[in-house]
């Protein structure tokens, strides 16, 4: 995939060689560059911090009794989950 159909902006060299982003009038409609695993983590200890909403993904989980706990949760308060490929 390449960096522009991430939504990455393009970069210019300028004087010296320093790589710098491309800013056009579609910057702000550009889509954002897909999350990390680490902005995901760091993203959910702000809202566990912030706003006391938990982000627990089942793979995460200690022991098989937890992770079914949660699936059988989020499943009554959000509906069947649709597999992924």
């Amino acid at each position: 995939m390449s960096p522009r159909s991430r939504g990455a902006a393009p970069f210019v060299s300028a004087p010296g060689g320093a790589a710098v982003p491309v800013t056009t009038s579609l910057s702000g409609r550009v889509g954002r560059t897909p999350s990390t695993p680490d902005d995901l983590k760091s993203m959910a200890i702000a809202a566990w911090h912030k706003r006391g909403v938990a982000m627990i993904r089942p793979d995460d989980l200690p022991n098989e009794f937890d992770r079914l706990a949660v699936e059988a949760i989020a499943t009554t308060l959000y509906g069947k989950r649709t597999p992924t490929e």
